[in-house]
């Protein structure tokens, strides 16, 4: 079975693009962004939203940093669940990502 951590939602997606989760819902009722409906929530792979942007036809370092912040973002939930207090500066004065945490 799966982790409920390697799914994001809209709302996951609209932190990660910095975009509202009424546009993110406006792709998966297009048909655009393949979602599961679980309950009254969509839940996304990473994959699929990495495919939808793709075929937008982003460039090849756009995806790779789009990978590094969906990745990013799904440890920081994952370590949060948990517990932990995260400090989750993606854009750090340098421009580095870290994340510093420990879990329980």
């Amino acid at each position: 079975m799966e982790n409920k951590n390697q799914y994001l939602t809209t709302a996951d997606i609209s932190k990660i693009l910095e975009i509202t989760p009424v546009a993110v819902q406006k792709w998966i009722s297009g048909g655009r962004l393949e979602a599961y409906r679980v309950g009254g929530n969509y839940r996304i792979r990473p994959n699929d939203l990495l495919k939808y942007l793709k075929d937008l036809k982003n460039s090849d370092y756009a995806m790779k940093e789009f990978k590094i912040d969906i990745k990013e973002f799904l440890e920081k939930k994952a370590l949060t669940e948990k517990g932990s207090k995260v400090k989750f500066d993606i854009f750090s004065n340098k421009g580095e990502k870290n994340i510093v945490g420990s879990g329980k």
